[in-house]
């Protein structure tokens, strides 16, 4: 997924975020900040939870501020940062989270599922209406 922050006072920045491609330790750190369980947090980044998307965030600025602690994260506002998705990406995530669904509370879920499968339905109607260009990010957020 690529995340992208733009405050209305700075600079656009984007970042590429792998939640499943982090090492162990990192997701433990996440995971520690969040206050919830790695498949949690990577769930609710996807649904568009806000605080889930700022550790997120925290977690790609520190790529760039090694030492950035999340207390002193930008306040940004929702629509600052957003999260965009391709086809194929969005079609592995909704294949994972129907694989971890029983590790959500039912609500939590049938919310992701319905969300991820509409998004899909979207980018795929999209691609239908105009096969020759290739796949755009969705925006979720």
């Amino acid at each position: 997924m690529r995340l992208t922050y733009k405050p209305a006072d700075g600079t656009e920045q984007s970042w590429i975020f792998r939640p499943g491609d982090l090492p162990r330790t990192v997701c433990s750190q996440l995971q520690k900040v969040y206050g919830k369980p790695y498949d949690v947090f990577e769930a609710e980044v996807q649904q568009g939870d806000i605080d889930a998307r700022a550790v997120a965030l925290w977690h790609c600025m520190r790529s760039e501020h090694p030492l950035l602690k999340f207390e002193d994260l930008p306040d940004f506002k929702k629509k600052e940062l957003t999260v965009s998705y391709e086809a194929e990406e969005l079609r592995e995530i909704l294949k994972q989270t129907e694989a971890r669904a029983s590790a959500l509370p039912a609500d939590q879920r049938e919310m992701a599922l319905a969300s991820l499968r509409a998004d899909l339905a979207e980018i795929e109607a999209a691609e239908a209406a105009d096969p020759g260009k290739a796949s755009k990010p969705k925006a979720a957020g």
